[in-house]
């Protein structure tokens, strides 16, 4: 970084499932984040070599910008659901995109962006169509970066706490990055955010990519004193209104579905905040 600008390490495209132009060049120094084009065939975690396509091309970026945190400077999948690469639903397009987002974040990834952000001559891979109207991934994207902002003057100073989480039910993943998997985060005001999702497979990649049946994971969450309120949301089928809601509770019960929701935790401790609801 220099005068406060960062660098991205150049793109080696696309390349699955081995390393290819990775290899090239070897170290390139300089750059204060690896650079990696992801396009996963079905859920981001999952098929292909190590843990599913976005742990691959983690692995691959590194290998030219190792220690640096990956830029995921292209993802995305195409609508609607077709029997050819990544082609899905436009609802599995917005639940996957999420995911992915998520399991980035897990990856110490800091960096994704959607590719693109309209259609154009590439085909239909664009948040808008050609006629600017938003897909539901764009409007899954608009609650998700809502529900999750942060105004506060000192968001980005304040001393996180912690929260005393666990579970009882959440499924076993077929990778070390699908399947139940969560993650808390804070505000300034004192209310955690969890983010919880079931990552499986959801489209017919072997066919015709059509939509997959996924039931519902009955799921407990404890926090080992009664909080506040828990508010569930879910910003793919509900945008920004809440699911339900519980107050004074020490767990919730709750259906998970095969996509990322979120609970608002508000702790007794927190500052009194503003409900979204």
């Amino acid at each position: 970084m220099e005068d406060g600008v960062s660098a991205i390490q150049m793109s080696f495209g696309t390349i699955y499932p081995h390393p290819g132009n990775y290899n090239c060049c070897g170290v390139i120094g300089n750059a204060d984040f690896a650079n990696a084009h992801t396009y996963p065939q079905a859920a981001p975690s999952m098929l292909g070599q190590y843990n599913g396509t976005l742990d691959w091309t983690h692995r691959a970026a590194l290998i030219p910008t190792p220690g640096k945190p990956v830029a995921h400077t292209e993802f995305g999948w195409t609508t609607p659901a077709s029997p050819h690469y990544g082609a899905v639903s436009l609802r599995v397009q917005a639940e996957y995109t999420l995911e992915f987002i998520f399991d980035a974040w897990r990856h110490g990834d800091p960096i994704y962006v959607y590719y693109g952000l309209y259609d154009d001559m590439s085909g239909t891979w664009g948040l808008f169509d050609a006629d600017n109207r938003p897909r539901p991934v764009a409007l899954a994207l608009q609650s998700l970066s809502q529900l999750l902002s942060d105004p506060a003057s000192d968001a980005r100073s304040f001393a996180p706490g912690r929260l005393n989480i666990s579970f009882a039910h959440l499924p076993a993943g077929k990778t070390s990055f699908s399947g139940g998997r969560f993650l808390v985060m804070q505000k300034a005001d004192g209310t955690f955010w969890v983010e919880i999702q079931n990552e499986v497979i959801r489209n017919n990649f072997m066919g015709d990519n059509s939509d997959v049946p996924v039931p519902e994971v009955k799921l407990n969450v404890n926090f080992g004193s009664a909080m506040r309120s828990v508010t569930e949301y879910d910003p793919v089928s509900a945008g920004t209104k809440p699911v339900a809601t519980w107050r004074n509770l020490s767990d919730v019960s709750l259906s998970l579905p095969a996509r990322p929701i979120l609970l608002e935790v508000v702790h007794p401790s927190a500052r009194a905040t503003k409900e979204l609801r």
